[in-house]
């Protein structure tokens, strides 16, 4: 039945979370590549940024880059997700300093916002206008694609794309009310600034991260 089919796909999406968590990154993307086709835009973009954080855990950088490349063809309203290549999207410049508020994240395509119950997949595009609409899912899902997009560059030593996606990242989990995307883009960047400047240049955005993690019970 369709309804017991809905329910033995979220088991199992859930099951890929758990095994992210849980350290056993192989496992999570196995089972979560086979359940990417049976999921709608939204969810298969959200669950891509979970398979790309498995992906560097596991040391495939590349994997990762190719899920952060999907996920946000997806989030943009692509037909279909492109083959690869490094991600170059992100937002506008934003303050240099540790203490600045970063800028707007921009989206793909006219777009406007809607009250968090609109969240069906009817619900994605303006009927009138043929828009793509923003829901608070994609915006969480947004800022933790930057943030997973930032740590993909840090990892291939791209460092000014690490701190540009990093503070689009930071000004998106703002805007979400995220505190630990907050964290996770504030420690990218600092590890940056650090590779750039040194740890002079990076103390204030870790120092910025302990405060947002203590600041919210979480674990520095």
């Amino acid at each position: 039945a369709p309804a017991d089919a809905a329910v033995a796909c979220a088991a199992e999406e859930l099951l890929v979370r758990v095994l992210v968590a849980a350290g056993k990154p192989v496992e999570a993307r196995e089972l979560g590549l086979a359940l990417l086709p049976r999921l709608a835009s939204a969810e298969r973009a959200d669950l891509l940024v979970g398979l790309a954080h498995a992906a560097l855990t596991a040391g495939d950088v590349a994997s990762a880059e190719r899920d952060v490349t999907a996920a946000r063809a997806l989030l943009a309203g692509a037909a279909r997700p492109p083959s690869g290549g490094p991600d170059t999207a992100a937002g506008p410049d934003t303050p240099a300093g540790p203490n600045a508020t970063a800028g707007p994240h921009a989206t793909a395509g006219p777009a406007r916002a809607v009250p968090p119950h609109r969240t069906d997949a009817a619900a994605e595009h303006d009927g009138a206008t043929g828009a793509r609409i923003v829901t608070p899912a994609d915006a969480v899902t947004s800022a933790r694609l930057d943030a997973v997009a930032a740590a993909v560059a840090l990892d291939q030593v791209r460092l000014d794309d690490a701190v540009r996606l990093g503070r689009a990242a930071l000004a998106a989990a703002e805007r979400a009310d995220r505190p630990d995307v907050q964290c996770e883009a504030l420690e990218v960047i600092g590890r940056a600034e650090r590779g750039l400047g040194g740890i002079r240049a990076a103390r204030g955005w870790f120092q910025r991260a302990a405060e947002v993690a203590e600041r919210n019970g979480m674990a520095a």
